[in-house]
């Protein structure tokens, strides 16, 4: 099942700004509290505690969540298929732990794209409900040539990697797509603010809090993208409270 905006439409009341989300005949208030278990999944070199805060406040709305860092030494410094199933291999931890037939999965920058991999290609499909690219370099980004790591040179445009990853349909199976991001003139990390194809929600914090400015490694801190990811892993209106 993908869901995608019923309209272009957008409204301010206030600070507060809504996009309309269809959950394909999932409501809002058949959808008021987590169903499924929420992993955070880390970007590229980013340690475990670089997510504790957000792991708090997601417990704190209810969620039963968890996060880990991408595979390697510095996280997300090895081939992204590494981390990939890795991840995979943490939510049918999670998932024997809860009892839950599935799991709802951020992925944060170069976490996006290990968790697009375990849905496509190993076995995610049937364990992953939403999977939530947090400014994720679907389509890789330039700022990957600084750095030599096996998983830079996958991030590079028009690697194999990419061009594995991207073959067919972004969005395959039943599972849930949601793209956000800040666009890269806010803050964002070049081709984060690409949307990600066939038919996933896409989303930057500025649409909703026009001029934003929210730097690429602080979107796990951002209560705009707090609150975008609540509400995709509940099926319900994008909505934020803008500062």
């Amino acid at each position: 099942m993908r869901y995608g905006f019923r309209s272009s439409r957008r409204w301010v009341l206030g600070s507060f700004v809504a996009l309309t989300l269809a959950a394909s005949g999932t409501t809002a208030a058949g959808a008021a509290t987590p169903a499924r278990p929420l992993l955070l999944v880390g970007g590229t070199f980013g340690p475990v505690k670089y997510m504790d805060d957000a792991l708090a406040h997601f417990r704190s709305r209810g969620f039963t969540a968890y996060s880990m860092p991408l595979s390697g030494r510095p996280p997300g410094s090895v081939d992204i298929k590494v981390s990939a199933r890795a991840v995979c291999d943490r939510i049918d931890e999670i998932r024997r732990e809860t009892g839950a037939a599935k799991v709802d999965v951020v992925g944060h920058s170069q976490g996006a794209l290990a968790v697009r991999y375990c849905v496509k290609f190993d076995g995610g499909l049937s364990t992953v409900g939403t999977m939530i690219s947090l400014g994720g370099v679907n389509y890789g980004t330039n700022k990957a040539d600084i750095c030599a790591s096996a998983s830079c040179v996958q991030m590079r445009p028009g690697s194999a990697f990419l061009d594995e990853l991207n073959s067919g349909d972004d969005t395959p199976g039943s599972v849930d797509y949601a793209h956000l991001y800040s666009y890269e003139r806010n803050g964002g990390i070049n081709g984060e603010d690409i949307p990600l194809a066939d038919g996933a929600t896409n989303v930057a914090a500025q649409d909703l809090c026009p001029g934003l400015e929210l730097k690429h490694r602080d979107e796990y801190d951002s209560p705009v993208m707090r609150d975008l990811i609540v509400d995709a892993a509940l099926h319900r209106e994008l909505t934020a409270t803008c500062p």
